[in-house]
């Protein structure tokens, strides 16, 4: 909302499908004209969620498409530091 507020962006990509979103989602669309899009985990599709946002700005996004999307583990910065996935993300 922050962001939204300092037109820091065109267009917000959610993913989650927890419902608690669906009052943010609301305000950044009708009081700072912002897109969002909603990208929800298959298996947890909201009626609800999908109903806060345009036709067609709600997607299902498969586990395996997530896994598939991760950086390299793990990456080297140019100045030889090392950044690594935390194991809770894993």
């Amino acid at each position: 909302i922050s962001k939204a507020a300092k037109n820091e962006y065109d267009t917000a990509i959610l993913f989650s499908g927890d419902t608690d979103f669906e009052s943010a989602i609301d305000g950044v669309q009708k009081i700072f004209g912002k897109d969002v899009i909603v990208a929800v985990p298959d298996k947890h599709r909201s009626g609800s969620l999908m109903k806060s946002v345009p036709k067609g700005h709600c997607v299902s996004i498969r586990e395996c498409d997530l896994a598939n999307s991760l950086l390299p583990d793990p990456i080297i910065l140019n100045d030889g530091t090392e950044l690594t996935c935390p194991d809770y993300w894993r």
